[in-house]
């Protein structure tokens, strides 16, 4: 009985040693992702707060919000979507598109416009 628990005990450390090498060799997450555009699609206010949020923190240089509706002003989405200083400056608004291939096409043109 006692070679038994002598085993067991030397399995159950082997098995927290292969954990914490496992844990230990993971790889780091960046601490802060960079990018040189950003798009949100309408149609949630989260999409649009959280690539506001990703502006405001440097991760991207612009902000492209695409399919927004022709009578919607910057000044309304800033507001809404809690932009700050980096908004005026570096958003973009899409108004051309009205569907999700519209919007991959209104993306897709605002990148090389803007290499």
């Amino acid at each position: 009985m006692g070679r038994f628990l002598t085993v067991i005990a030397g399995l159950a450390v082997l098995y927290v040693a292969g954990f914490l090498v496992f844990v230990l060799t993971l790889p780091h997450a960046q601490a802060a992702p960079h990018a040189d555009g950003i798009v949100a699609l309408t149609g949630g206010n989260a999409r649009l707060d959280a690539a506001v949020a990703l502006l405001e923190q440097g991760a991207g240089r612009r902000l492209l919000i695409t399919g927004v509706h022709p009578t919607t002003t910057k000044a309304e989405l800033r507001v809404l979507s809690h932009g700050g200083r980096r908004f005026d400056c570096c958003t973009d608004l899409g108004r051309a598109a009205a569907d999700t291939r519209g919007n991959a096409q209104e993306a897709a043109m605002w990148a090389h416009d803007h290499r």
